[in-house]
């Protein structure tokens, strides 16, 4: 089942309701809820879920997909923080990547799919390297972004990326590929599910107990502007849930590629995730917030499993023109 509404307040909305009258259990009649800044990222996540992957498996393929088709906010390179909430284990864990220097998002993924994920790597990568290879069409988001983008003058060969044969930066609807990226994501997607060298540390996530429920946090403070920022939450049937909030600093990082991919800026801040669970340790809410408040994106989903039909909600920022889907997996 998959419903789609369009709504009338600031965030896009996507309600569903489940089992009206049921008496299966909760758990079991939960839908999956993923939302991010770009529908092409969404997707990418929503077809793993519908194929039975988990939540680790959509928080994957949705980073290397953003960091295809928002090259603005996300890279290979971008840092941030993720939070991982593992339903099995009943335990949520952080992972603070806003230190490294290189591949920072490719390991989070690669971290990410390694723990929490149960389809093959090479299926998780597929969709980001095809879009970089034959292309996919500009956002309105990153063409906005790119009219703006002054740091690309920075670098010939960068600039050169993203503009039409016509030598004007492209424009919304217009086609973006990005070769040297695919190749990039290729040799990502030929190395083994959760290699030891890729893999980053967890670490035990800060919580308080506020209004009935444990709050997660995993936050970054920094003078980064909101323009080169994202963020992504995925939330599985099983209970699993992701939300992470990346950076490249300011809009396109440092303006220069490396190994096809935006190096940041060295200042990935402000970003910040949040998962809270009931006293049954299930995921009730997430969200991820990328830049500082007001101009923040925020991307969420909430669940109210306190009866047999639980409902849930997710929520893409309206200003990023994202996209928020809930829907139900392989059974």
């Amino acid at each position: 089942m998959l419903l789609v509404a369009a709504c009338e307040g600031p965030f896009p909305k996507v309600v569903v309701k489940l089992g009206e009258g049921d008496t299966t259990a909760a758990d079991s009649l939960r839908p999956f809820m993923i939302a991010s800044d770009d529908a092409e990222a969404t997707a990418a996540g929503a077809l793993l879920l519908r194929a039975g992957g988990t939540a680790g498996d959509a928080a994957a393929a949705m980073a290397l997909t953003l960091a295809v088709t928002l090259p603005s906010s996300a890279s290979l390179h971008a840092r941030g923080v993720c939070l991982v909430h593992d339903a099995a284990r009943g335990e949520t864990s952080a992972l603070d990547f806003t230190n490294l220097d290189s591949f920072g998002l490719a390991r989070a993924a690669r971290t990410v799919q390694g723990t929490l994920g149960t389809l093959p790597w090479t299926r998780i990568a597929a969709p980001a390297a095809n879009l970089a290879r034959f292309g996919h069409p500009v956002s309105r988001l990153l063409a906005a972004r790119l009219a703006e983008a002054d740091v690309l003058l920075n670098d010939a060969a960068t600039l050169t990326q993203f503009m039409s044969p016509r030598r004007r930066l492209l424009g919304a609807g217009e086609i973006l590929r990005q070769p040297a990226l695919a190749a990039a994501l290729d040799k990502l997607r030929a190395q083994p599910r959760g290699a030891v060298a890729d893999m980053l540390t967890w670490r035990k996530a800060d919580a308080e107990d506020r209004g009935g429920v444990r709050r997660f946090t995993a936050a970054a403070e920094g003078p980064g502007a909101g323009a080169g920022a994202t963020a992504f939450v995925a939330g599985d049937t099983k209970g699993n849930a992701v939300a992470c909030a990346v950076s490249l600093g300011q809009a396109f990082g440092r303006g220069v590629m490396v190994d096809g991919a935006l190096a940041p800026d060295p200042r990935p801040g402000p970003l910040r995730a949040s998962l809270a669970a009931d006293p049954k340790g299930r995921v009730v809410e997430a969200s991820a917030a990328g830049g500082a408040a007001p101009d923040a994106l925020v991307n969420s989903f909430v669940c109210r499993l306190d009866n047999s039909a639980p409902q849930c909600e997710a929520k893409a920022d309206a200003r990023a023109g994202g996209y928020a889907l809930t829907g139900q997996g392989e059974k």
